[in-house]
């Protein structure tokens, strides 16, 4: 009964991480139209100030973005590891995924002295875990080195 039981929990999870679905890369191309307004305010400001600070997921996507690093982006059910929001980046069978949390809450706590988070039932995942953020990253993502210095400027 508990395999049972465990084996419908797996495939109602597999269910609930996929059910949006992978976006297509005209999402991508909407919300940088978005920030295309933010972007050249940006520009200006990092001008007069060399190192940018970022401080969302959004900064983050968009510092990967102009790496010209080709994905797709898809949300994911953050609460699943206690996060308060979180993205997938799938780049061919690579891919990374970047969470947000309370900085205050036990679940972040624990993931940042452990360097991994957990997900209730499924176990713990080695990940990066700094400044409220934890990213989990295939080794061989595009880019690895340039994506793991923009996560490291997440404040």
């Amino acid at each position: 009964m508990k395999k049972y039981l465990s084996l419908v929990m797996i495939i109602a999870l597999v269910f609930c991480l996929t059910g949006c679905g992978d976006k297509e890369a005209d999402n991508k191309k909407d919300e940088s139209s978005n920030n295309t307004t933010n972007e050249t305010t940006d520009n200006n400001q990092e001008e007069t100030n060399k190192e940018t600070e970022l401080t969302s997921i959004n900064d983050f996507e968009s510092e990967v973005q102009k790496l010209g690093i080709d994905y797709e982006k898809t949300d994911m059910v953050a609460s699943y590891i206690n996060a308060e929001t979180g993205i997938k980046l799938k780049s061919g069978d690579t891919k990374l995924e970047i969470y947000k949390f309370d900085s205050s809450s036990e679940a972040y706590k624990k993931a940042e002295t452990n360097q991994k988070v957990t997900m209730e039932g499924f176990g713990d995942f080695e990940a990066i875990v700094k400044n409220g953020y934890a990213l989990m990253i295939d080794n061989n993502f595009p880019q690895y080195d340039k994506v793991i210095e923009i996560f490291n400027k997440l404040k």
